[in-house]
């Protein structure tokens, strides 16, 4: 679930309602009843490493709330959050300035919408999440369900160059047969939004980032692109670099892409190739990659798995292939690099 370099761990989270904690160098512990699958945000400082997760509220009456989970005391606190009965997920930006809501309307539920929140200079979650908030944008429950998966959203809300709450949306729209069109949009209060990249795929936004940098994965061609937020008009530019890539932190230039080797490994439908350990110069008008290492000769089934804040590395999940006469071996792998 949550993974931090700083501090030497890795916390999982489990169907029991524990938090299993792995640290470097010291025994493995567990928090009991955390009951949390899933964070909305990561701090990561010298003193504390900090989770949070938001508990929306129920039918029974029981208010809405954000679990504070200190991973390396094991302590547990509660925030409640009274009103805000329409909100289902919740997702702080990786920098903690601002964060979105995702919301639904019980007695209509075609109604969904997604609203970003300032959190400068360091206000309260439940305060902001009962204020007018910056931006309201009205969307499908397909495009709202990304919201508060740090991991696996295709919707961000980030601080533009001029220092406002900017919300990059994905829109989706359904093609029957061909698929969906999928657009990225960039939301500014007060103006139009801006069309920032549009394909008949779906894509990762990565929760890391820099302060003028995000990073986008195209889950059909698996190319990456460099959101530039340093411009008053942010500009999408694709790293040129063969292979899918599977992750990318824009503090360090590190990633990770998987290179298919030819029609002879097309032993299943999953994708098998080389697992690529890669670094990029990105500050250039056109960002070069190089090899560092490979992680595995053939891999497949590789995904990122768990949080971390940029320059904290990544936890992959993949099986290694294995061939031999007359028979092919699967081995699960479970990896953190950095």
């Amino acid at each position: 679930m949550v993974h931090s370099r700083n501090h030497g761990l890795v916390a999982f989270g489990c169907d029991d309602g524990s938090m299993p904690v792995a640290a470097f160098n010291a025994p493995s512990r567990r928090i009991p009843d955390t009951f949390v699958l899933d964070v909305m945000s990561v701090s990561d400082t010298d003193n504390a490493l900090t989770a949070l997760a938001f508990r929306p509220a129920q039918d029974d009456g029981e208010p809405a709330s954000v679990r504070h989970i200190n991973l390396l005391s094991g302590a547990l606190s509660d925030t409640i959050i009274d009103g805000s009965t329409d909100v289902d997920s919740l997702e702080v930006s990786a920098d903690g300035d601002c964060f979105m809501a995702s919301r639904s309307d019980g007695s209509t539920p075609t109604h969904y919408a997604i609203t970003a929140h300032d959190l400068r200079p360091k206000r309260d979650i439940a305060e902001a999440l009962n204020a007018p908030p910056s931006i309201r944008v009205e969307v499908t429950g397909n495009e709202a369900s990304s919201v508060g998966h740090l991991s696996l959203g295709s919707s961000r809300c980030v601080i533009d160059a001029q220092g406002r709450i900017a919300l990059l949306l994905t829109r989706l729209r359904p093609l029957g047969p061909e698929g969906v069109e999928s657009t990225l949009e960039l939301h500014v209060a007060g103006a139009e939004p801006k069309r920032l990249y549009q394909g008949h795929t779906q894509w990762r936004l990565l929760w890391r980032k820099t302060r003028d940098r995000i990073a986008l994965i195209d889950g059909r061609t698996g190319h990456l692109g460099l959101i530039d937020l340093s411009k008053d008009q942010p500009t999408l530019q694709w790293v040129d670099q063969e292979g899918h890539w599977i992750d990318y932190d824009p503090l360090d230039g590190s990633g990770v892409v998987l290179r298919r080797a030819g029609a002879h490994m097309d032993l299943s439908a999953e994708k098998i190739g080389q697992l690529v350990r890669v670094r990029c110069v990105t500050n250039t008008v056109n960002p070069a990659c190089r090899d560092e290492e490979v992680i595995s000769p053939q891999a497949t089934q590789v995904y990122p798995s768990g949080i971390g804040v940029s320059g904290a590395g990544i936890v992959l999940q993949y099986t290694e292939v294995t061939e031999s006469p007359g028979s092919i071996l699967y081995t699960p792998r479970l990896r953190w690099l950095f």
